[in-house]
């Protein structure tokens, strides 16, 4: 047996606008690091340019696969400006040097496998497609 639903027209339209809105918390559509666009994927994952790459926190606390839901510029607690990535782990979150970072993904695009980071901690992102 099969249901039926009807929906007005501005019914459709809301439902649309609320799952594009919805998929947008996800991509984080927007994000330009070093002139390149780049997003989260909802996964342990970034698209960078045309290349999606698989990322992975190396830092003294934890070492594994990380989720980064978002990357905001945010202003540098001394001086100039970083990037904030947090991650699907509440309260996990961590800043880079913004020029660092747009040096890295610059220089880094396209190739197999690039940091970012220190050695206190760095995101370490390896190409799989």
């Amino acid at each position: 047996m099969r249901n039926i639903i009807r929906l007005t027209e501005s019914e459709l339209v809301n439902l649309v606008k609320r799952v594009i809105s919805e998929e947008k918390k996800v991509i984080k559509e927007g994000t330009n690091i070093g002139g390149i666009p780049v997003s989260t994927t909802g996964k342990d994952s970034l698209k960078i340019g045309n290349n999606i790459y698989n990322t992975k926190l190396d830092s003294i606390v934890y070492k594994g696969p990380v989720v980064i839901v978002s990357i905001k510029e945010v202003p540098g607690k001394y001086y100039g400006k970083n990037y904030n990535f947090t991650t699907n782990v509440k309260g996990q979150d961590q800043n880079f040097d913004k020029d660092e970072v747009d040096a890295a993904v610059k220089a880094g695009n396209g190739k197999s496998k690039f940091s970012m980071g220190s050695a206190l901690g760095k995101i370490v992102l390896t190409k799989i497609s």
